[in-house]
C-alpha cells in the first residue's frame, strides 16, 4: 500500500511542477515555440511536462527553468507551498 501511496505522491508533484512552469510560462508570456529554442526541448516535450503527462529528468526541468529564466530551487519550493 505504501508504494502506490508514494507513486500517486509523486505523480501529483509532476503535474504540480507542470501546472506551476506552465503558470510562469504563461505570466511571462513566452510562447511555446520562444521556451523551445531558449531551453532546446521540443514543444511537445514541454507541454507534456506542462500537463503531466510525461515524468521528466531534472536535466529538462533544468533546461526549462534556464529558459524561463527562473531558480529550480524557488520553483520546487514554490510548488511544495502550494501542494503542502
Amino acid at each position: 500500500m505504501k508504494n502506490t501511496t508514494t507513486k500517486t505522491n509523486i505523480n501529483k508533484d509532476i503535474i504540480s511542477i507542470g501546472k506551476e512552469i506552465k503558470k510562469i510560462k504563461s505570466d511571462k508570456k513566452i510562447s511555446y515555440y520562444k521556451l523551445s529554442k531558449l531551453s532546446g526541448l521540443t514543444h511537445s516535450q514541454i507541454q507534456n511536462i506542462e500537463n503531466g503527462n510525461k515524468a521528466y529528468t531534472f536535466e529538462s526541468l533544468l533546461k526549462i527553468c534556464n529558459g524561463l529564466d527562473i531558480d529550480i530551487g524557488n520553483l520546487i519550493i514554490s510548488v511544495l507551498k502550494k501542494v503542502g
